[in-house]
């Protein structure tokens, strides 16, 4: 990795500290997600980085890639365990972080398993390593304090524009990746008090323009319009915003069908029960890794 390529890395990440702690700021109980949503994707813009996802804000037994919708009434309740999960991109430079936060102190453990989860696999990436020894570490950290982690979620590399690059870091002993200095990583344990697995669950919100083509001109349209993503997902309330008069929705499922957009459904727990995360962006130096974003404390 040159020396620019490294700097976009860290400004990605200095963006994405300060939006996570700006976040982190407003969240108290009663606080609608859609507002929420859109002030924190509205500071990363403030300060000058791209949106590399939409924000994903996902409850209680929901693990990941949830986005408020159009018009979403959500609010943010006493007992709820929310996962922040936030990506930043400068120059295509990206930055995907996550923290988890609930007002209901009884969630305190669990939230602590999923950091203790992420900090195990800092200490053990570095080069040399192989995956399946991080997905120990992570698996290790989880379960010595009473937790399962999620067996079907896994962190992932990061390059130019592509928040998932290739090669992952299980959150088990799982993988044969041989890390390598100037690999970028992002690396998320999940930890849950239910089985630690997810699946599909409610509407799909959240989108990436993919090879499929069609016919259809509303289509079309939507595709020219999702270029200015650089191939980055997108959901349907940006699309909202851009489109504030015209039905988007039979171009969503027409181009989902022709295999010209892939659909990131919103992965919850198969039991229900609740899960939480800590995810940061790691870049593997010559000794070891360096987190590039400062996590909420």
């Amino acid at each position: 990795m040159d020396e620019e390529t490294k700097q976009k890395y860290l400004e990605a990440g200095k963006i994405a500290s300060e939006a996570l702690a700006f976040a982190k700021k407003k969240l108290k109980p009663g606080i609608p997600l859609l507002e929420l949503a859109d002030s924190v994707e509205a500071k990363i813009i403030e300060q000058g980085g791209g949106i590399a996802f939409p924000i994903n804000l996902s409850l209680n037994n929901v693990a990941a890639h949830d986005t408020p919708a159009p018009g979403d009434a959500r609010t943010l309740g006493e007992h709820d365990l929310l996962k922040v999960d936030v990506g930043v991109q400068v120059d295509g430079y990206i930055a995907d972080c996550a923290f988890s936060y609930s007002a209901d102190p009884s969630h305190a453990k669990l939230i602590e398993a999923s950091k203790a989860g992420l900090d195990a696999a800092i200490a053990a990436i570095r080069p040399g390593a192989v995956s399946r020894e991080a997905g120990k570490a992570i698996s290790d950290a989880i379960a010595k304090r009473g937790y399962n982690p999620v067996v079907n979620l896994c962190g992932h590399s990061l390059d130019q524009y592509t928040v998932h690059a290739g090669q992952e870091v299980p959150n088990v002993p799982h993988g044969s990746y041989v890390f390598k200095e100037g690999d970028v990583f992002a690396v998320e344990p999940f930890a849950t008090t239910g089985e630690g697995i997810v699946r599909d669950h409610a509407e799909c919100q959240i989108f990436r323009v993919a090879e499929g083509k069609s016919r259809l001109a509303q289509s079309r349209l939507l595709v020219k319009n999702a270029e200015k993503y650089n191939g980055l997902p997108f959901c349907r309330r940006w699309l909202a915003r851009d489109f504030p008069s015209t039905p988007y929705d039979l171009a969503i499922s027409d181009l989902v069908r022709c295999g010209g957009l892939e659909d990131y459904y919103p992965l919850a727990e198969k039991t229900g029960e609740l899960v939480s995360q800590a995810e940061n962006t790691l870049l593997v130096t010559a000794d070891g890794c360096i987190p590039t974003v400062k996590l909420p404390a």
